[in-house]
This record gives C-alpha cells, structure tokens and sequence, in this order.
C-alpha cells in the first residue's frame, strides 16, 4: 500500500497537484482508489469523491461549485468524467513502475484543522451541498469509533460502502487508524457478502 502511495504522491506533485488544490474522483472502490485517497493526503491537496451513480448534468452542477486541478476517474467512470471534465485522467496511469522512495517526497505537517475533503449531500432537501471535512474531522470520528468497537491489527473490515459516501471513508479512517485490514470491495453484493462472512476472511 505504501509503495502504492509514494507512487501516487510523485505523479499527483508532477501534474502540479499542492496543497489546497482540489481533485475531483469519479470511481469504484479499489485499492487504488484507497492508495489515491492517502497520497493526496500527503500532497496537501483536498480530495472531492464524486457520485458515481449521478448523472453527467447532476455531476456537472457539482463540479462547477468546485475550483478543480484535476479530474481522476477509473475505466468504468472515465467516460462519464469526460462529459463533465476536459482531459480527465485514469487512475490507473497514476501508477509509476519504476521504484519510488518515500525519502524523495518533502514532508508535510498533517494538521487535524487541514480541509482534506468535500463531500457532497444527497440533496435531498434541494440541491447538493458540498460539505468541507477536516482532517481532524474524520480522525476524531475513528477514534471515537474505535473506543466503541475495538479494533485489533489481524482484525478485516469489509469496506462495501462506497468511498464517496462519509461512511465509507469512515471504515477506511478506522482501519487506517487501528493498523487494521480493510477488504476493499468495488461494490456491496449480497452473496460476496455472505461468503466472505461465512469463511472468516472479515
């Protein structure tokens, strides 16, 4: 995962990506879209997770409330990131084969007041609202989780929420917190769900 993460972090810093720029991700959950997630973290940058399951006119309002840098999309969604977007980019592209050093990355002050992410309402009292979440936001929120439900390291979250969603991110705020496993899932699906639960692997 961290191999992953310094490779997103050099090629987001490459395309201009600094702290306080805005990068928008129309995707599924993968691993990738995790490693992502954390590099822009490291960048400074504040992540916007988009809807996937919105139409291109209901994204577009969306985007234009938002100064983006960047337009980040996986295979499925890059299409749909295209309407909305000029030059959308895969994910996928992100990822560097050569050998990247975390010692070649500048160091950045994590600080918990920091806007890290815009996530948007469902609109369902009007249109969506993109809400500003610190960092301090989601840390304190998992620490508070995790006093309730203990995490151990060899503990398996299955992470079927979608990562747009302030539920998803909170799975992944957790596990990342308690050195716990997360099990990615592109998606929830009833029996995946059920096998997973039955062998023990979450």
């Amino acid at each position: 995962l961290d191999q992953l993460v310094v490779s997103f972090t050099h090629r987001l810093i490459n395309q201009g990506i600094s702290p306080g720029k805005y990068v928008a991700i129309l995707s599924d959950n993968s691993i990738e879209y995790v490693a992502l997630l954390i590099a822009l973290l490291r960048c400074g940058a504040v992540a916007v997770p988009l809807n996937t399951r919105l139409s291109s006119a209901e994204l577009g309002l969306q985007k234009s409330k938002i100064d983006l840098a960047l337009m980040l999309a996986d295979d499925a969604n890059l299409t749909k990131a295209g309407e909305i977007a000029s030059e959308p980019a895969l994910i996928s592209s992100l990822a560097n084969p050569t050998q990247c050093s975390n010692g070649d990355l500048q160091a950045i002050n994590l600080e918990l007041d920091r806007n890290s992410f815009v996530v948007f309402t469902s609109g369902s009292s009007g249109s969506a609202k993109g809400v500003i979440l610190s960092l301090g936001n989601l840390y304190y929120s998992a620490l508070g989780s995790n006093e309730n439900i203990p995490l151990l390291p060899q503990d398996t979250w299955l992470l079927s929420l979608p990562l747009f969603h302030v539920g998803g991110l909170g799975v992944l705020f957790r596990c990342l917190l308690a050195a716990s496993q997360i099990f990615v899932a592109q998606r929830f699906e009833v029996e995946s769900t059920n096998r997973l639960l039955d062998s023990g692997e979450v």
